[in-house]
């Protein structure tokens, strides 16, 4: 199958003006031709899709949007680039079509059309819309944003892309990146799943419109396209049954185990790969962006043995709460401490040091297990209840990897609740994602 990249048109190739529909309002955006011919030259197709309202509210007509698609194709033809092919939706929002972005339809057709695998493949747009359209049809998504205006505004965590970029030429070392990672990385991705939950009943089978937590963080990450092996390990049989319903690989371990990392000790033997990644059962909305640079680090470092993702606190109440595990870090980023204890403690009044906070995402260098299943757990690791710093007290050191967006678990009711609320608003995201294999 092919690869592509799915490109929204004014405001992301073309200068948008309001409802461009005459050739001499069609100007190229500064580095589009360039970058666009990079990215073509990476193996992808180049499918425009665009929203074209002003046809259904007889602004312009279909004549004068064509005149201005051939004057796209004829100026990116200059720069080497062949558009492989524009969708596009002509209809007033109020007729409420089916082929309108959000809605995944065009992009869709073109798939079937090109044969394009779209775990493989992006959506590139300066609107929440593309954002959700690309989710919609499982694509990788990149939100051009205004370094000024800071527009578009994302409301929600599913509003929220994979990644951001001012401009197309910003987009090429994210895309290079993952890329490289989807045809290179020999990296695997194993979720403990224990059955036991403190603040959750049964918290990884919990239904979200019939479907268990787990299966929508396997599904995830089955979308993601990176791993060559994605296995549950768990001590449950009820987890176990589950997890086989929905095509899920799933290891069994002892129940004695009293963290991630310890689980997949058990079985790391029998995993096929040189990069080891633990996801947590309970963040269903992981992005590709919160992994990309951990699988990239210990992909290209040897020598490397761990790595995790941070990112700054942004939201006040995280400092103090201690479900909010902070971190503090040296000039080489890595971990100096990790801590519920909102750290470094700030003794003067009116200094301010960036907190960061550990987003509880691990990678692992095969050889760090044979290190590991010769510790014992730390007195620290028994006081604050963090596996990782059982890591710093036998001299691991832990790589930190800066990811630009927060992520949210479900270790309660409110927050299983939110997730519940999101499912329903945005069904079709998490539809597609469910219908994946």
């Amino acid at each position: 199958m092919k690869k592509a990249i799915f490109l929204d048109r004014d405001g992301t190739i073309n200068v948008d003006y309001g409802y461009v529909n005459k050739p001499k309002d069609f100007h190229i955006i500064k580095h589009s031709g360039s970058s666009l011919k990079t990215l073509q030259d990476l193996g992808y197709k180049l499918i425009v899709i665009t929203n074209q309202s002003g046809i259904g509210r007889k602004y312009y007509t279909l004549d004068d949007f064509y005149a201005v698609n051939s004057l796209m194709k004829k100026r990116l033809c200059k720069y080497g680039i062949k558009i492989t092919d524009v969708y596009y939706c002509p209809h007033n929002p109020d007729e409420r079509c089916s082929c309108r972005k959000p809605s995944p339809e065009m992009v869709l057709k073109a798939a079937k059309k090109w044969n394009i695998d779209l775990k493989r493949s992006f959506f590139i747009g300066d609107k929440v819309s593309d954002i959700l359209c690309g989710k919609n049809a499982g694509c990788k998504t990149i939100l051009i944003k205004d370094p000024i205006s800071k527009k578009p505004t994302i409301k929600s965590i599913v509003e929220q892309p994979d990644y951001t970029a001012k401009d197309l030429k910003e987009c090429i070392p994210i895309i290079s990146k993952v890329n490289t990672l989807q045809n290179k990385c020999n990296a695997a991705a194993v979720i403990p799943a224990r059955l036991g939950s403190t603040r959750l009943h049964h918290k990884l089978l919990q239904s979200i419109d019939s479907y268990p937590l787990i299966e929508y963080t396997y599904k995830n990450i089955v979308s993601m396209g990176i791993f060559k092996d994605i296995i549950i390990a768990t001590d449950s049989p009820l987890i176990r049954e589950k997890a086989i319903s929905f095509g899920a690989k799933v290891l069994m371990t002892s129940k004695n185990h009293l963290s991630g990392t310890s689980r997949i000790s058990q079985i790391y033997k029998r995993i096929k790969a040189d990069v080891i990644l633990n996801i947590q059962g309970d963040e269903p909305l992981l992005s590709i962006s919160h992994i990309d640079g951990i699988l990239e680090y210990l992909s290209n470092s040897k020598s490397a043995l761990c790595a995790t993702a941070i990112t700054p606190i942004r939201v006040i109440g995280q400092i103090a709460s201690s479900s909010t595990v902070k971190v503090v870090k040296d000039n080489l980023n890595f971990a100096l401490y990790f801590s519920r204890y909102p750290v470094p403690f700030e003794r003067d009044k009116g200094s301010k040091t960036t907190k960061f906070k550990h987003l509880g995402i691990y990678g692992y260098r095969f050889d760090f297990f044979k290190l590991y299943k010769k510790f014992k757990t730390s007195s620290l690791e028994n006081s604050e209840k963090l596996e990782q710093l059982t890591f710093l007290a036998n001299g691991i050191p832990v790589k930190l990897i800066e990811a630009s967006n927060d992520n949210m678990g479900i270790d309660n009711l409110k927050e299983l609740n939110s997730f519940k609320k999101l499912v329903k608003e945005h069904s079709g995201i998490f539809k597609n994602l469910l219908d994946r294999k």
